[in-house]
């Protein structure tokens, strides 16, 4: 598995390149998440793009940093590893959570996209009465992490769409079962903490981000329900 040593830890990542001669496209999942989400859609993609999906600070294999992951940190995280395989320019996608990175990412970082997608994720910063659930997410963490887990990530599908993939669904509660508990707090106080980045919509980085990200389309094998009271992002 590649590694790029950051800041005293490592960052996981994997990248597979194509013939293709379309800028990049970068692969960010969600909450409780990590690159395996994107693995039944890599064929398809991998048509079309040279694809990097990383495992952000404190998810998959990738080092917990500290006591909180901000969004902006770990857009940080993102650009070390891009800088390092010398990506730049590219299409960055995030799911939920890792679209709150992409977010920072523009803000920080916009000279090195062609565009950003949403998927699941929104602009806005937290509501004050979802930053009390992200609170309360915390103490139910601190209490125990496993049955968290166990009773969060269910609720990010619907009834019927937990039905068709179960086994799926017990695949990713047992990798995110390996988590250790500060990179969750981490990442729930990352995004309680996030700002309003609702500007950057509608700011375009260049015309082809809109021409590349129109090829995701109709791509997904199943869909996630909206985000859920505890465990989102």
């Amino acid at each position: 598995m590649p590694f790029l040593e950051y800041h005293g830890a490592s960052l996981h990542y994997e990248f597979h390149s194509s013939e293709s001669t379309a800028p990049p496209l970068v692969l960010v999942h969600g909450f409780l998440e990590d690159l395996h989400m994107w693995k039944e859609l890599l064929p398809q993609w991998t048509d079309f793009w040279s694809v990097l999906s990383i495992d952000l600070p404190g998810h998959g294999a990738t080092s917990s940093f500290g006591y909180e992951h901000s969004m902006a940190f770990m857009a940080d995280a993102v650009h070390a590893i891009v800088m390092h395989l010398n990506l730049a320019p590219f299409l960055l996608l995030g799911h939920s959570m890792g679209g709150y990175v992409g977010l920072e990412f523009a803000v920080n970082y916009p000279e090195q996209l062609v565009g950003l997608g949403l998927f699941f994720s929104t602009p806005e910063p937290d509501s004050e009465e979802r930053k009390r659930m992200r609170v309360r997410a915390v103490e139910l963490v601190k209490q125990n992490k496993n049955t968290f887990i166990r009773a969060s990530i269910p609720q990010l599908f619907d009834a019927k769409t937990r039905e068709v993939i179960k086994s799926d669904i017990d695949a990713l509660i047992a990798r995110t079962l390996e988590m250790e508990t500060q990179g969750i707090i981490a990442a729930i106080y990352g995004m309680k903490q996030r700002e309003d980045r609702s500007r950057i919509l509608y700011r375009c980085p260049r015309d082809q981000g809109r021409k590349e990200s129109r090829r995701l389309e109709g791509t997904t094998k199943y869909r996630q329900a909206p985000e859920v009271d505890q465990s989102d992002g």
